[in-house]
C-alpha cells in the first residue's frame, strides 16, 4: 500500500470513529479580518470572544495556499476554499471579481454543511449570510447549497451600515437556532470588516472598531451555545492591504497581508497545545465532518485538526502532524 493511500485509510477510519452523541460544530467566517490587526484589538481588550477561544484552544495566522495568477484572494475564492476543503485548482473559483461560474458546484466539491446533509440527511444544519455569494443564487453562488437545512440567506447592500444591520440579523437568526436546539453543524457569517475595509481601509480606527463589534456578536452566539457542547471555528477569507482610505480593491494580490488568514478553534476535540496544530483554512471542512462523525472525501486538500472524541485528541493531532509532513515531503520530491 503507498503512503498516502495509507494516510487517507487512516483518515477516513478516525472520521467514522463514532462521534459524541452531542457532537457539535460551529463556524463563523470573519470576511475580510487582518490578523494583526485582530491581535491588535485583543490586545486593547475589545475582542474578549476570541480571545477567550484561543485560550480554551488555539489561534494561529496561516498562509492561503494560492495567490494571483492562480487565483485571486477574493471572497468568492476564499469562502468555496473553506466550505469545499480543496484549493482553487481542484473547485475553479479562482477570478477577481466574485463571479465565477463553479461557486455553486466548485466543480464537484460540495460545501461542509452539504456534505453533512448528503452523508447524514437525519443530521440538523443551519447557515446565516448577508454576502449574496453565499446562500443565494446569485453571481455564481450560492457557496452553501440549497441542501442545508435551515437558511437565513440575504444580500447586504455595498454600505457599512448594511452589512452591521446584516450581520445583526444573521447572529439573531442563528441565536435563534441555537437555542432551541436540535443543531448540529452551521456556519454565521460576518461581513462588516470587510466592508469597512474598502469604504475606510483597513489601517482605520473604524476597522479595528468594526472587529470589535464582530466579536461582541461572535459573543452573543457563543452565549446561545450554553448548556450544550459545541466545538467552535472562526476564520477569514483573505487579509488586507494596508490602506488608510478606502479602494474597491483593496484586496485580491500576492502581497502576505492579503494572503493571510487565520484558524482559531477551541471545544471538544480540539487540543490546546498550539505547537500540534498547523491548521490551514482547507482543514475546516473536514474538521467539521470529523466532529460529527462523518468522513471527508478522498481528495480534501485539508486534514481535520479537530478528532470526533475528547480523549484522543492530543493522539489524534501529533498522526495529523506527522500526515502533514508527509505530504510535504512527497510534494517536495514531486517538485
Amino acid at each position: 500500500m503507498s503512503a498516502r493511500r495509507a494516510i487517507l485509510l487512516a483518515l477516513a477510519v478516525l472520521a467514522l470513529s463514532a462521534p459524541p452523541a452531542d457532537a457539535r460544530v460551529l463556524v463563523i467566517g470573519v470576511d475580510g479580518t487582518r490578523w494583526d490587526k485582530l491581535q491588535t484589538v485583543i490586545g486593547e481588550g475589545r475582542a474578549p470572544h476570541l480571545a477567550g477561544l484561543m485560550r480554551r484552544g488555539f489561534g494561529q495566522a496561516t498562509l492561503l495556499d494560492y495567490a494571483p495568477p492562480q487565483a485571486f484572494t477574493v471572497s468568492a475564492v476564499g469562502w468555496s476554499t473553506i466550505a469545499s476543503g480543496v484549493n482553487p485548482g481542484k473547485h475553479g473559483v479562482v477570478g477577481a471579481l466574485n463571479m465565477d461560474a463553479a461557486q455553486a458546484d466548485k466543480n464537484g466539491h460540495p460545501d461542509f454543511l452539504t456534505r453533512i446533509e448528503q452523508l447524514a440527511p437525519s443530521l440538523r444544519t443551519f447557515s446565516a449570510t448577508d454576502w449574496g455569494n453565499l446562500g443565494l443564487h446569485v453571481n455564481g453562488g450560492p457557496i452553501f447549497s440549497d441542501a442545508v437545512d435551515v437558511k437565513h440567506a440575504t444580500a447586504a447592500a455595498d454600505t457599512i451600515e448594511s452589512y452591521d444591520a446584516g450581520d445583526q440579523a444573521d447572529t439573531d437568526a442563528a441565536v435563534a437556532l441555537l437555542r432551541a436546539g436540535g443543531q448540529q453543524a452551521g456556519f454565521v457569517y460576518l461581513g462588516v470588516v470587510d466592508e469597512v475595509a474598502h469604504v475606510l481601509g483597513s489601517a482605520t480606527d473604524a476597522y479595528t472598531d468594526a472587529i470589535a463589534r464582530s466579536d461582541r456578536r461572535i459573543g452573543e452566539l457563543l452565549a446561545a451555545t450554553a448548556g450544550e457542547e459545541w466545538t467552535v471555528i472562526v476564520t477569514t477569507d483573505h487579509g488586507q492591504r494596508d490602506l488608510s482610505i478606502g479602494l474597491p480593491i483593496s484586496h485580491g494580490g500576492a502581497t502576505g497581508l492579503e494572503r493571510t488568514s487565520f484558524v482559531i478553534a477551541a471545544g471538544a476535540g480540539v487540543a490546546r497545545d498550539p505547537r500540534i496544530v498547523r491548521a490551514r483554512v482547507v482543514d475546516v471542512h473536514p474538521t467539521v465532518l470529523a466532529r460529527v462523525g462523518l468522513p471527508g472525501a478522498a481528495d480534501l486538500d485539508g486534514l481535520p485538526f479537530a478528532t470526533s472524541t475528547r480523549q484522543d485528541a492530543a493522539g489524534f493531532l501529533g498522526r495529523q502532524a506527522a500526515s502533514r509532513a508527509a505530504a510535504l515531503r512527497r510534494a517536495r520530491r514531486a517538485r
